[in-house]
């Protein structure tokens, strides 16, 4: 068995979120349940946000 885990940032970020909620997404990790960096990292090219499954949801 092989285990790799990368901490990837970006060399630039543009965001409209404030700084506080930025700062609570990084604490929090949530980007383990964020649907675009989880298709992000399984695929490649692009896709409409309305078609993105909500991975944890039921229904």
């Amino acid at each position: 068995m092989a285990l790799n885990v990368c901490y990837l940032t970006p060399q630039v970020q543009v965001t409209t979120y404030s700084e506080a909620w930025v700062k609570r997404y990084r604490e929090m990790h949530f980007v383990s349940h964020d649907p675009v960096a989880i298709w992000s990292t399984v695929n490649s090219g692009t896709t409409r946000w309305s078609d993105l499954p909500l991975w944890g949801t039921q229904g």
